[in-house]
């Protein structure tokens, strides 16, 4: 079975886990890019795996970087 090489929309919306207006503004921000056809915008799943990647590895940074550190007590209330 062949795999495809370019997803619409729609799909790359269920590849990200986001609603298709979302991706829309995603590609208006310059966060994704699409391949034009005439008109159409296909994206490449790779480069939406890759997109998301990053979105994972900033996430975990941040939350390492929100988390409490060990030495810090929280008091209790009286």
């Amino acid at each position: 079975m062949l795999e495809r090489i370019l997803v619409n929309v729609r799909e790359a919306a269920y590849l990200l886990s986001v609603s298709p207006r979302h991706t829309m503004n995603l590609v208006k921000d310059g966060v994704i890019h699409p391949v034009r056809l005439g008109r159409r915008l296909l994206f490449d799943p790779q480069h939406l795996k890759e997109v998301a990647a990053q979105f994972q590895d900033r996430s975990a940074a941040q939350s390492q970087k929100e988390a409490p550190s060990s030495d810090v007590r929280l008091q209790q209330p009286n």
